[in-house]
C-alpha cells in the first residue's frame, strides 16, 4: 500500500438517498510510475468494513502513473520563503501570527545544452485539491542561453487571508514556463522540499467550502465540448471553473442569473467544476 485517505468527518448515509462522497486524493509527488489498484471501503461505528463496488464481481479500479517527463530546462533549483522583514524562514509550519505576510522565491540554474527565453511564473498548488494560486502578478521574462545561467524569481507579498490559504495544508511551489506552446512546471524533481504550510492563519478550511466533500446527488449538469466551446446547462447555475490537468485555472465565469454558460477553451483535457445554488459537480471533459 502506497497511499491511503479518508473523509474528514463521519458521513451519515440514508438508505433512501444517494450520496456522493468526495475523498481527498492527492498522491505523493514522488510516487513511482506503474499501475495501482484502488480500493474504497466504508467502516461503520462497530468498525466493520465493507468494500464499495457496483457488483460483487467487480474488479478494483486501476490507476496508471506514467513516467514523469521533465522539460529539463533547469538542472537545479532552490526554493525559500521570507517573512515581512525579508528574513529567511522555514517553509513548513510558517507562523502567520509572527508575520502576517510572506513571499516565496526560487533560484534556478539552466541545464546544459538548452536555452530558455520566455516567461516564468510562480504558483502555490494545493496538494489535496490541486487548486493553483498564482503568486506573481505577471511572468518574469528571462533570456537564458549558457549552462548554469541563473535566474531569481520572487513572488508578490502573500497575505494568507486575501489568498484564502488554510492552516496545516501543504502547498507545493511550482515554477511554470511555456515549452512547445504548453504551460509546464519547470521545477526539477530533485528540488529539495518545495512545500509550504501555515499555522495560526485565518482559515482552517476554504471559506467557500460548505459540504466537506459530501453532497446529495441531484440532476447532473449537461455539458457539451465541441470545437473549443464548452456549453453548460444546469438549473440554479452559479459559477463554472475550468482547470487544466496541471491544476491551473484556464477559464471561469459566473452565471449571472442564467442557467446556461458558454466558455471558449482550447482543445484538450480539462477538469470542469460547476457550482450551483445547492451543490457542486466535477467532471472531466476531452
Amino acid at each position: 500500500m502506497v497511499y491511503t485517505t479518508q473523509t474528514d468527518e463521519v458521513v451519515d448515509f440514508d438508505v433512501y438517498t444517494t450520496k456522493r462522497v468526495r475523498l481527498p486524493f492527492n498522491l505523493p509527488y514522488d510516487i513511482a510510475s506503474g499501475t495501482y489498484h484502488l480500493h474504497t471501503t466504508i467502516t461503520n461505528a462497530d468498525n466493520v468494513s465493507c468494500q464499495v463496488r457496483e457488483s460483487t464481481s467487480q474488479e478494483p479500479y486501476t490507476l496508471t502513473i506514467e513516467e514523469k517527463s521533465q522539460a529539463g530546462i533547469f538542472s537545479k533549483a532552490t526554493v525559500y520563503a521570507q517573512d515581512d522583514e525579508e528574513g529567511s524562514v522555514q517553509m513548513e509550519n510558517f507562523d502567520v501570527s509572527k508575520s502576517p505576510t510572506f513571499r516565496v522565491a526560487c533560484i534556478a540554474s539552466l541545464a546544459k545544452n538548452v536555452q530558455y527565453k520566455g516567461g516564468l511564473t510562480l504558483y502555490l498548488i494545493d496538494t489535496v485539491t490541486g487548486m493553483s494560486i498564482q503568486v506573481t502578478k505577471k511572468p518574469l521574462q528571462v533570456d537564458l542561453t549558457q549552462a548554469d545561467d541563473m535566474t531569481i524569481i520572487t513572488s508578490e507579498w502573500i497575505d494568507p487571508k486575501t489568498e484564502k490559504l488554510i492552516n496545516n495544508r501543504r502547498y507545493r511551489v511550482a515554477l511554470f514556463g511555456v515549452v512547445d506552446g504548453r504551460n509546464v512546471d519547470l521545477l526539477p524533481i530533485s528540488t529539495t522540499s518545495p512545500y509550504l504550510s501555515l499555522i495560526n492563519g485565518p482559515y482552517d478550511k476554504y471559506p467557500e467550502e460548505g459540504t466537506n466533500g459530501v453532497e446529495e446527488v441531484s440532476i447532473k449538469p449537461t455539458l457539451q465540448f465541441v470545437d473549443g466551446c464548452l456549453h453548460i446547462q444546469q438549473q440554479g447555475l452559479k459559477r463554472v471553473e475550468v482547470y487544466g490537468m496541471n491544476g491551473m485555472l484556464v477559464a471561469s465565469s459566473a452565471a449571472g442569473g442564467t442557467n446556461n454558460l458558454t466558455l471558449s477553451v482550447p482543445k484538450g483535457t480539462y477538469v470542469v467544476r460547476i457550482v450551483t445554488q445547492s451543490s457542486r459537480y466535477t467532471s472531466v471533459i476531452r
